[in-house]
């Protein structure tokens, strides 16, 4: 799939009046000039996960990593101190006896957690001892190929003067691809620095039973936990915000 790269200065609202900011924007494109899906399914996520559009970000520095099931976020107003988040998130599957009911939408299950200041800047640090904030996207990458399965690393990277959305195909189906090692290198970090797994399994283990996904595509079953009860409906539809 061909991409091109969109650069635009464009309007943004803010409590009810107009401000033009010139942004350089930064995102994969198809051929027909039509955004990038990965960058489309990111954004329409972002009012339910309750996490900012960081294109309309105004910090001085706002990063956003996602791999399945997870966002993580760290931003500065100084570049000097962090703060930051983790958002874990999966979708449970709603299943009808009746076969002619009317599908509903998939559950959104959620639970955030907060970093400290120093957990944060750890994170900044990684970020540039393995220069992911200049790595390209794997589409300006050699050798870097894509494929229909595998895993998606999404990087969102948001400055007063910037947005930059980029992708990466399961960097440990490339071969003989430095960057890709470099990445994976600091998929593997980031996960031991943050516990990600761990911080996901405390979502897990506040999930009702039933069949969840943290990507659209592979599930898993949760077998005994919270009851539905505990879902509440608003304008995105039934879902179950844990603190």
């Amino acid at each position: 799939m061909k991409r091109i790269v969109l650069l635009v200065a464009f309007l943004i609202v803010s409590c009810g009046t107009f401000a033009q900011i010139s942004k350089v924007v930064e995102i994969p494109m198809n051929n027909n000039s039509d955004t990038s899906l990965w960058y489309k399914w990111r954004a329409a996520w972002c009012a339910p996960l309750r996490i900012e559009k960081l294109l309309y970000s105004t910090d001085a520095f706002h990063f956003r990593y996602w791999q399945d099931g997870q966002a993580v976020d760290i931003w500065s107003s100084d570049n000097k101190t962090f703060s930051g988040r983790v958002t874990n998130y999966a979708h449970k599957k709603v299943t009808h006896t009746c076969k002619n009911h009317p599908e509903k939408p998939m559950r959104l299950f959620k639970k955030q957690i907060r970093l400290d200041s120093a957990q944060a800047h750890n994170v900044y640090k990684l970020l540039i001892e393995y220069s992911i904030l200049t790595l390209p996207s794997d589409n300006k990458i050699n050798n870097w190929s894509v494929g229909l399965d595998g895993t998606e690393y999404l990087i969102e990277i948001a400055k007063p003067e910037s947005y930059t959305f980029k992708t990466y195909w399961t960097p440990t189906a490339q071969k003989g691809v430095p960057e890709a090692e470099k990445f994976q290198a600091f998929v593997i970090k980031i996960n031991a620095a943050l516990d990600l797994p761990g911080m996901y399994v405390k979502l897990m283990n506040e999930l009702p039973i039933g069949t969840f996904t943290k990507n659209g595509i592979s599930m898993f079953y949760i077998s005994g936990a919270y009851d539905d009860e505990f879902d509440y409906e608003n304008e995105f539809g039934n879902e179950y915000w844990a603190e």
